[in-house]
Formats: C-alpha cells, structure tokens, sequence
C-alpha cells in the first residue's frame, strides 16, 4: 500500500472543490466511494493511488447527485443514460460524443472525472495480469507457473 495518506473527505473537497456542498455531497457518500476505491485500486497504483481514487470517488459520487436530481424531478434513481450525442430545442445542438469518450470504456464515460480516471488507469497498467497455464509441486502442493519463465528469480 502506498505510504502517502489516503485521501479523506475535507482533502477530496480541497482538491476538487465543486464538491463542496456538505447536502449533496456528504461525507458518508464520499467516505463510501472512497473505501471501494481502495479494495478496487491499491495493488496497482502505487504513487498515483490518491490521484485514482479521488478521480473514482468524484466519478461515482457526479452518478449519485445525477440520481439525486432525478428523483427531484419525480423520476427514478440510477436509471441509466448515456452520453449527449443529440438535443433539440428552438436552437439544434449536437456534440461529436467520440471526442470526449474512450473507445471501450464504457460506464466510465458517463462523466469527465471517469474519463480522467480511465486514462488515468490506462496509464499505471490496469490492464489483465498475465499468468502462466503451466505448474509445478512444491512440498507437495500445486503452484502457478511464471508468466515469463526465463525471468531470473
């Protein structure tokens, strides 16, 4: 695990300070996000773990005050939605969604801070571990093979 501190709610708000309302964004929201954070990211991101794991919260936590302001609007949380491609009012409006989104990220596009976190991830190797399909014994017990065996141990 990284020996910097892990974020905390006052620390996430510091640095991303449009999460700043105690009402939208609770403590407990962002303590919950964060804690999932830390099981899904810490065996990867090394020195960037803070950075991912505010990135993540603040991705979730931008879905929950979506969620929140449709059940204002009499509508029902967590339904899902996609990225603006078309809108249409007195004046047309259109956006070149592959401009602002991953090929292959899916849920993560949904808001910018999961699009960071997604290049973000991209970055620090967040991609499948390979493993070997061979095995050996060892004291009697089956042991996984190295992914590249004529690596000095």
């Amino acid at each position: 695990m990284s020996s910097v501190p892990l974020p905390v709610p006052s620390k996430f708000r510091a640095d991303f300070p449009e999460f700043a309302n105690t009402t939208t964004y609770p403590d407990s929201l962002i303590n919950f996000w964060l804690g999932i954070g830390v099981l899904r990211l810490t065996a990867r991101w090394g020195t960037l773990l803070n950075q991912g794991l505010e990135l993540f919260t603040a991705h979730f936590i931008s879905i929950s005050a979506m969620n929140q302001l449709s059940v204002a609007a009499g509508g029902i949380p967590g339904m899902q939605r996609g990225v603006v491609s078309s809108e249409q009012a007195e004046i047309s409006v259109s956006y070149d969604t592959a401009a602002a989104t991953l090929k292959d990220a899916g849920h993560w596009n949904l808001t910018t801070y999961g699009t960071q976190f997604q290049e973000l991830a991209n970055l620090v190797g967040m991609g499948p571990i390979q493993v070997s399909p061979s095995w050996w014994q060892n004291n009697g017990v089956q042991v996984n093979g190295f992914g590249w065996p004529w690596f000095p141990f």
